[in-house]
């Protein structure tokens, strides 16, 4: 049977209760578990389910709140604090207190609260389950943990969760007895040795690490140009150095893009068996900027699948 396409007008109208709405109109009511309806003398209906990504954990008088950063201690959950690598813990953040003995922490997305737009949030070294900012230059102590946990957002109203795994700390033994003081820029990422008896500083520009983003996509339509999201918003500048494709088929005509922009070296690419592709040009990302991997309509054999490895050096 044909479908056919009708024109409705909806009329909003605010009313104290939707135990039974007047006739002619639909109640609709937001929940935590999602949207229902009613309509007039029937009972309600759930029309959509809501996708929570926090976990249930129950752990008898936990004593955590909401934001906290927490970890395990063997089979134990704990405020996770950075001033040691076995209390830096941090699997999650509380998003919610259920009651005394049972909460909910998210690991990823946005959890929401009051936070510095755009400020880098770090696990805290001296309060425990708390986050901080960082000072300019930054200050620590040997032993601590270095461990980023999110960005607020635009907003203020929330956290962009991205759980670092950290970084210890440790100072190795300067043996110059002129050397006063050591400072360190993240901005720059240079390490500085200040002087006295009138000697200049010294300072060392430490690079940053390259890193991989590892992308799987098992819906590949063979026949069909579709396009992957591998950076759906860059957080900081970087390089994209190379990228390993695999397919169960061949795909030809694959592109790695920044901004629909072809990264030189990734683009008309085939896909089969693993291999890997160095980029030789116009492959530098600029914070926000987004990165796709795209397909074409071009195949052979019954590709179903793509796997990525994106290997990338922050600038």
């Amino acid at each position: 049977m044909a479908s056919k396409k009708q024109l409705a007008q909806i009329d909003f109208q605010t009313v104290p209760s939707l135990i039974n709405p007047e006739a002619g109109y639909v109640g609709l009511s937001a929940k935590s578990d999602g949207l229902y309806q009613r309509r007039p003398g029937a009972a309600e209906e759930k029309l959509l389910t809501s996708i929570d990504a926090s976990i249930l954990v129950n752990q008898t008088a936990h004593g955590f709140s909401v934001g906290n950063a927490v970890g395990l201690s063997g089979s134990t959950w704990i405020k996770a604090k950075a001033d040691s690598v076995a209390n830096a813990v941090t699997i999650g953040l509380v998003s919610q207190v259920v009651d005394a003995n049972n909460f909910r922490y998210v690991k990823g997305g946005i959890l929401a609260g009051t936070y510095t737009p755009g400020a880098n949030y770090f696990l805290s070294t001296t309060v425990a389950g708390a986050l901080m900012t960082l000072a300019e230059p930054e200050v620590w102590s040997a032993g601590n943990v270095r461990q980023y946990i999110g960005t607020g957002t635009k907003t203020g109203t929330g956290l962009d969760l991205e759980i670092d795994i950290g970084d210890e700390i440790s100072f190795d033994v300067v043996n110059d007895k002129h050397v006063d003081g050591v400072s360190y820029n993240e901005a720059t990422r240079v390490l500085t040795l200040t002087r006295t008896a009138g000697l200049p500083s010294l300072s060392v520009a430490i690079p940053y690490p390259s890193s991989d983003i590892a992308f799987e996509a098992r819906d590949v339509t063979k026949g069909v140009a579709q396009t992957y999201v591998l950076d759906m918003m860059a957080s900081w500048p970087y390089i994209i150095q190379s990228i390993v494709c695999e397919s169960n088929g061949t795909l030809s005509g694959v592109s790695v893009k920044i901004n629909s922009t072809p990264v030189g070296g990734l683009s008309s690419l085939i896909v089969g068996t693993k291999a890997e592709s160095t980029a030789t040009s116009s492959n530098s990302v600029a914070k926000n900027d987004v990165v796709t991997i795209n397909t074409s309509a071009s195949y052979s054999g019954s590709p179903t699948l793509i796997r990525v490895k994106m290997k990338i050096k922050r600038v």
